[in-house]
């Protein structure tokens, strides 16, 4: 193995980063590499525990989360083609840590585009699939190597290694709540008892050992989430790996606002009455969000509300989001989708009018909201021409279709540009569209949560951060429910 430690010299993991982009391209071949490239690995995580907290060292270490991942992966192919029983184990662990270096950080900042390195892992389906991602592993371009002088190092005797990865049992994770598989975020109903279970595969486990006790850990306050602890017994029979479930009650006391992230919590293992080292793959953490409409109502419609909170959901999956630009937008976006609402509640729009009056309609209505209030701007000016609507800097362009029947969200595309530009302008990263509907309709019209959703506009050269814009459609000139029936 490169790399070597010498008394009195720097350290440099180029040697370790050159050997794993070589097995990389080996593992495009297909040649079988899982060993190699883990113990290559291994000593990546090892030289950069040595750097500490430098600006390259955290690339690096997302950049290892990310090889692990490519393991997990070599790992199912071996399994499927081996016909191993639940090989699926290991694309879920990929997977679900592939989403964990998402989470992270954000390097974009520091030149790496780890994002589609994730979503790529994340679409993967057949095996054949992981030939490409190990190609393009390969190809992924990190910042200078980071270097770190270091001590001697007496290297192990194979019976200390051997002993080591004995010592090392696996645990891999799965949660369910109410016997549905745990979303990422899930959203929890406050004040109300759910089951909360655990399917759990442990690879290794003596019978001196004791139980396995599941824990949660977590920065949240007590009062905020009450977690089972997970005490699970070893069977009597049968031979590892060991599949076993658990159940437990989980309670979420206390509901969120609307921008604030979710709660965040992770479980750890460890036997009740042994010293070895688990390592815990899997699910390890569970990211949960708490909306009670009736105590903590956004919108006043569910269906909005539901809608608000996946467009904030899918707003953070974007690296370099502000919470506070946000937090902002959020805001703008709540009263746009309640007039949504309230155009099919009430035909709001019942006849076809002109861009002009909507616009005048929906600033009279959005500054009824006292979060926005006077600080809803109507035609500042922006890249050279003039926006509609604008609150603090997060411009609302509105647009009025009188002819197509058939319009929908993915008919606003050609208003993109236009919004892009007014957002790029205003030096922010999101934007807002709103598109009135004033077709005849001869059919009921379909849900609010189908007429609003989150567009990212890609910059038109190269790769980089993209414009996030919220669209929403309102529906005009609804048909008389009388005149639908068939009767």
């Amino acid at each position: 193995m490169s790399g070597e430690r010498r008394s009195g010299a720097f350290l440099t993991i180029s040697p370790r980063r050159a050997e794993i982009v070589s097995l990389l391209r080996k593992a495009a071949g297909r040649d079988d590499v899982l060993s190699d490239l883990s113990d290559a690995v291994t000593g990546l995580g090892e030289e950069i525990s040595e750097v500490g907290e430098t600006s390259a060292a955290q690339v690096y270490r997302r950049y290892r989360a990310l090889l692990h991942c490519f393991l997990d992966l070599l790992r199912w192919g071996h399994a499927v083609r081996s016909a191993e029983v639940d090989a699926d184990r290991f694309l879920k662990a990929a997977k679900t840590n592939a989403k964990d270096v998402a989470r992270d950080g954000d390097d974009e900042a520091r030149g790496v585009q780890f994002k589609p390195h994730i979503e790529q892992i994340l679409s993967i389906e057949e095996v054949e699939d992981v030939a490409a991602l190990a190609g393009s592993l390969s190809l992924l371009s990190l910042p200078l190597p980071i270097t770190s002088r270091v001590t001697p190092q007496v290297p192990r005797r194979k019976t200390e290694e051997h002993e080591s990865v004995e010592s090392t049992t696996v645990v891999f994770t799965e949660f369910r709540l109410d016997d549905a598989a745990v979303q990422e975020p899930h959203t929890v109903t406050v004040d109300l008892v759910q089951d909360l279970s655990v399917d759990v595969s442990v690879s290794r486990w003596n019978p001196s050992n004791g139980k396995l006790v599941l824990e949660p850990i977590t920065v949240e306050p007590p009062e905020v989430c009450q977690l089972p602890v997970f005490e699970i017994d070893r069977p009597s029979t049968g031979a590892a790996p060991y599949r076993l479930t658990a159940t437990g009650r989980l309670l979420l006391k206390v509901g969120q606002s609307l921008p604030s992230r979710p709660l965040q919590f992770s479980y750890r293992a460890r036997f009740e009455q042994a010293p070895d080292r688990l390592e815990v793959v899997g699910q390890r953490q569970l990211y949960l969000q708490s909306h009670d409409p009736a105590t903590n109502p956004i919108s006043g419609y569910a269906g909005v509300d539901n809608a608000l909170l996946d467009l904030r959901n899918n707003a953070r999956s974007f690296a370099g989001v502000s919470d506070r630009e946000l937090g902002d937008f959020l805001v703008l976006m709540t009263g746009v989708c309640r007039l949504a609402q309230q155009a099919l509640q009430d035909d709001l729009f019942d006849e076809q009018i002109l861009e002009r009056e909507f616009q005048e309609r929906l600033r009279d209505i959005l500054r009824l909201d006292p979060r926005i209030g006077g600080e809803l701007e109507e035609h500042p000016a922006a890249g050279g021409g003039e926006t509609d609507l604008s609150f603090r800097k997060i411009r609302l362009e509105l647009k009025v279709e009188n002819n197509d029947s058939a319009f929908s969200l993915d008919s606003c595309t050609k208003y993109f540009g236009q919004t892009a530009q007014y957002v790029v302008a205003s030096d922010r990263r999101f934007g807002a569209l709103c598109v009135l509907d004033g077709s005849q309709k001869t059919a009921a019209p379909g849900l609010v949560v189908n007429d609003i959703g989150l567009r990212a506009v890609a910059p038109p050269v190269g790769e980089g951060l993209s414009v996030l814009l919220g669209v929403v459609v309102v529906r005009g000139c609804l048909p008389k429910p009388s005149d639908l029936s068939k009767g």
